[in-house]
């Protein structure tokens, strides 16, 4: 019991210390994120932190320098188009999913480059294996959201991002395993640097709400229920 005492105080301060860590490395980001008038920066940087509290001014950055972006390529035929449901179930590409399972659907499209089990060579395309004279391909899958009122539900947005950034992190351990043999979590940091270029530029946002002002404040607290009753 004494040493259980002892250990407990010393467990509280490593998770402490792990949390204060993950906060700093957001605040780094977005430090850095936000001196840029490059769109997919603010895109890369929600998708590495979904749950940051800098998520609304990213994604109104996002939209306000995409559309003043000339050669933005707009809609892919290769984008998963993610749509909300309600604070459980979304649409993942038409099809009904819970929010809980989107970790594994948004892997499994990236493995398979459209969600089916048979892969067209057209839905990916050939990169130089990160430190290696070898090539290889990988998934030209994106995940596409689409706003069409505002205040944009941020809150509930959230998860849903939390869990596509985690099956794209597997994505990345995928690739680990196949070009490496090992775990994307001991590799070297170039090569880790590397692979995460190939894969953070994933998210797609749309806004079709007001086109007049592009930049908002941050929404008031989203009850997604009040919302379905006044509908």
């Amino acid at each position: 019991m004494k040493i259980i005492l002892k250990v407990l105080p010393i467990l509280i301060l490593v998770i402490q210390c792990k949390n204060v860590e993950k906060i700093d490395l957001q605040e780094i980001d977005w430090a850095l994120t936000k001196e840029s008038r490059d769109y997919i920066e603010y895109a890369k940087f929600i998708q590495n932190h979904p749950n940051s509290i800098n998520f609304t001014k990213a994604l109104s950055e996002y939209l306000f320098l995409r559309d003043g972006t000339s050669d933005f390529v707009g809609c892919e035929r290769y984008n998963a188009k993610i749509e909300a449901i309600d604070n459980s179930k979304v649409l993942f590409n038409g099809y009904l999913k819970s929010i809980d399972s989107l970790r594994y659907f948004t892997l499994h499209y990236l493995i398979n480059a459209n969600g089916e089990m048979e892969v067209s060579s057209k839905l990916k395309y050939k990169v130089r294996i990160p430190q290696t004279t070898l090539f290889d391909s990988i998934s030209k899958g994106k995940f596409e959201f689409q706003f069409y009122k505002k205040p944009f539900p941020v809150e509930y947005l959230q998860p849903i991002l939390t869990e596509i950034r985690n099956g794209i992190n597997d994505y990345k351990n995928y690739l680990s395993k196949e070009w490496y043999q090992t775990e994307y979590s001991e590799l070297t940091n170039k090569k880790r640097i590397e692979i995460d270029e190939l894969n953070n530029r994933r998210l797609v946002f749309f806004d079709f709400t007001d086109l007049e002002d592009k930049r908002f404040n941050p929404p008031p607290k989203y009850d997604f229920n009040e919302q379905q009753t006044e509908k």
